[in-house]
């Protein structure tokens, strides 16, 4: 299935893994330099609570809509898995809550340094949708950081340019996602200015090559056309 999947959408799998790997290492370094917490947005079926023993020195939120909420709390009742004391899950509707709102009523505080993270989310969302997650995340505690994926506004606009991946404009459509949101690297710094927030780091395939495979010689393809950002909270 591995096999298939990579020749239907080479790279993805590959990029998949890496970016995994970077946000997880985000996450332990979080912990180390005393973040109080981690709020995973749009967490879906996200194992970190479960698998990343550091979280337990900290509070982590997952949101996502009510009912994946709902049926990840019933998953998590079934042993072997198991909800952490430090796990708080936070249903929300983002097209009729407010995310301050939701997540103040889940006792999360904007004074807790919080490392924030938006995976395989920002091309699914509105650029208004993903300035305004933006802008919550500018309103808590200076030093908080955020790490997103994003996708190459290259590739939303000139698939052809990306002969590997072009295919997966037509694997969106298919599964009812017409409207794909896209960021231009070259734009990104800018971007997170205006919402009062640094670019501490942008890496793509080059960088997950040389962080993660090359010290292992180890040979994987990897999608060029996602990325995945670090900012942090403008003091």
């Amino acid at each position: 299935m591995l096999q298939v999947r990579e020749k239907t959408t080479p790279g993805v799998l590959g990029g998949i893994y890496c970016r995994t790997r970077y946000i997880d290492d985000a996450i332990r370094k979080a912990v180390a330099d005393g973040f109080d917490a981690v709020v995973n947005l749009g967490a879906g079926y996200d194992t970190r609570a479960l698998r990343i023993e550091e979280l337990s020195q900290a509070r982590i939120f997952e949101t996502d809509h009510p009912d994946v909420i709902a049926a990840k709390k019933e998953l998590l009742n079934k042993k072997p898995l198991f909800s952490p004391d430090y796990l708080v899950l936070v249903p929300i509707d983002f097209e009729r809550q407010d995310l301050a709102d939701e997540m103040k009523k889940a006792g999360y505080a904007a004074d807790l340094k919080t490392l924030f993270i938006l995976e395989g989310i920002t091309q699914y969302i509105s650029p208004e949708a993903f300035s305004k997650t933006l802008r919550f995340i500018a309103s808590t505690t200076a030093g908080s950081r955020v790490v997103f994926t994003y996708v190459l506004k290259d590739f939303i606009e000139k698939p052809e340019r990306y002969p590997e991946n072009k295919n997966m404009i037509k694997q969106f459509k298919m599964a009812g996602v017409t409207d794909i949101t896209g960021i231009d690297p070259l734009e990104l710094e800018g971007m997170l200015l205006r919402n009062n927030l640094i670019l501490k780091e942008d890496v793509g395939a080059e960088e997950y090559q040389k962080l993660y495979l090359e010290p292992l010689n180890r040979k994987l393809n990897i999608m060029p056309i996602e990325r995945i950002a670090m900012a942090e909270k403008n003091r």
